[in-house]
C-alpha cells in the first residue's frame, strides 16, 4: 500500500489540541485563521500515526485516530461558529470533504472504543466474548484499510492544501508568534467579542433546548444533543481567552461533566448497536442488552442536574476581561440575535434534532 513509506520511521507521540489564544484586537476573519490553523497542525501531526498497523498491541494507533477525529470536530465547529464570510465559503467548499474523512475517522474509532472499552465490560460469557471479539477486530482491522485509503489518496491531500491555503495562517500557531501573523484589516472596533458573543449565546440557547426533552428523546436526537454540548465547549476553549478566566473555568468545569455523562449514554447506545452487529446468540444478548438499559437509566436520572450545572453558571460572554471590555458592553453590544443551527443530526421528526446537526 502506499502508506508503507510513512510505516518505516516511527511517527512522534499523538498531538494533542493546544490551546489558542485569541486578542480582542484580532478581526473575526484573522481569529477564525488562527483557529483553523491550530486544528490543521494538529491533524497532519497525527497522519502518520493514525497510518501504522492497526494490531491489538498497537494501542497508539487508536490514539492518532482520536485526535485526527478531535481536529476535525473542531475545525468544523469553527466554521460554524465564526459568522464570517470565509467561515460561510469554508463550510460550503469543504463541508463535504471534511464531513466524509470524519466519517471515515469515526468508523475505525467506534471499534477502537469498542474493542478496548465497551465489550470487556458487557459481562458475555468467554465463548460469547472471543467469538465477538475476533469478529470485532476483523471489522476494525477493515476500516482502517478505509482510512489509510483515504490518507494517502491525493483527495486529502490537495483538502488539507486548499485550507491551508484559503482558511489557515501561513504559521505555526504558538503563544509567542503573535507578530508573526498578517496584520487584521481594518474593521469595527470589539467585532471579534461581537461575534464570540453572538455565538456563545446562539449555542447556549441550543443547549437549553435539548435538556428541556432530553429525557424523552430518542437516542439519534440525544446524540444531537451531545454535539451541541460539544460546539459550546470547543467555542469556550477557542474564544475563552476574551473573558473573564474564573467565569471560563466554572463553565469548562460544568461542560466537561456534562460530556462525560452523554458520552457514557452514546456508549451504550453504540454497544447496543455494535452487539446487534456482530451477531451474538439472542439469549446471551437479551442479557448484555438488560444490563445496559439499567446503566442508562441511572445516568438518565443524573441528566438533569448536569444540565442545570452548565445553564446556570454564568455566561462568559457577560464577564469581559479588564483588556477585552468594549465601551459599548453596557448598551448591550452584540446583543444574540435569536438564530440558531441549520444542521443537526437525527432521523427522527419530532424533538427538533432532526435536521440541524450533521457531524
Amino acid at each position: 500500500m502506499a502508506a508503507s513509506a510513512t510505516l518505516r520511521r516511527q511517527p512522534p507521540p499523538p498531538q494533542k489540541a493546544v490551546s489558542i489564544a485569541l486578542d480582542a484586537s484580532l478581526t473575526p476573519e484573522a481569529a477564525l485563521r488562527r483557529v483553523v490553523a491550530a486544528c490543521l497542525a494538529q491533524l497532519e501531526a497525527n497522519t502518520p500515526g493514525a497510518l501504522m498497523p492497526c494490531a491489538p498491541g498497537n494501542p497508539d494507533n487508536a490514539e492518532y485516530v482520536h485526535q485526527m477525529r478531535v481536529a476535525l470536530r473542531r475545525l468544523r465547529s469553527a466554521l460554524r461558529f465564526f459568522d464570517v464570510p470565509a467561515a460561510r465559503c469554508g463550510r460550503k467548499r469543504f463541508g463535504a470533504a471534511l464531513r466524509r474523512l470524519a466519517r471515515t475517522l469515526g468508523e475505525q474509532r467506534n471499534w477502537d472504543v469498542f474493542i478496548s472499552t465497551l465489550l470487556p465490560r458487557c459481562g458475555l460469557p468467554p465463548t460469547a466474548l472471543d467469538m465477538a471479539r475476533s469478529r470485532a477486530l476483523q471489522l476494525r482491522g477493515a476500516a482502517h484499510e478505509r482510512v489509510c485509503d483515504r490518507l494517502v489518496a491525493p483527495a486529502h491531500a490537495r483538502l488539507v492544501r486548499d485550507l491551508q491555503h484559503r482558511l489557515s495562517d501561513p504559521v505555526t500557531v504558538s503563544a509567542d508568534n503573535s507578530a508573526q501573523l498578517p496584520p487584521p484589516r481594518a474593521v469595527e472596533k470589539n467585532a471579534l467579542n461581537h461575534v464570540a458573543r453572538k455565538g456563545l449565546a446562539r449555542l447556549q440557547r441550543r443547549v437549553k433546548q435539548g435538556a428541556k426533552r432530553f429525557l424523552t428523546m430518542p437516542d439519534a436526537a440525544r446524540h444531537g444533543v451531545r454535539i451541541d454540548v460539544k460546539r459550546l465547549r470547543y467555542a469556550v476553549d477557542d474564544t475563552g481567552s476574551l473573558f473573564d478566566p474564573k467565569a471560563v473555568k466554572r463553565c469548562t468545569t460544568a461542560l466537561t461533566a456534562l460530556q462525560q455523562l452523554l458520552g457514557d449514554l452514546t456508549d451504550i447506545n453504540m454497544t447496543r448497536i455494535m452487539l446487534r452487529r456482530l451477531g451474538v446468540d439472542q439469549p446471551v444478548l437479551a442479557v448484555a442488552l438488560g444490563r445496559l438499559h439499567e446503566r442508562e437509566v441511572a445516568l438518565l436520572v443524573k441528566a438533569p442536574a448536569h444540565f442545570a450545572s452548565v445553564l446556570a453558571s454564568k455566561k462568559i460572554w457577560r464577564h469581559a476581561d479588564s483588556g477585552t471590555r468594549c465601551e459599548s458592553d453596557n448598551e448591550n453590544y452584540g446583543k444574540p440575535a435569536d438564530h440558531g443551527y441549520h444542521k443537526d443530526r437525527g432521523h427522527q421528526k419530532d424533538h427538533g434534532y432532526h435536521k440541524r446537526n450533521k457531524e
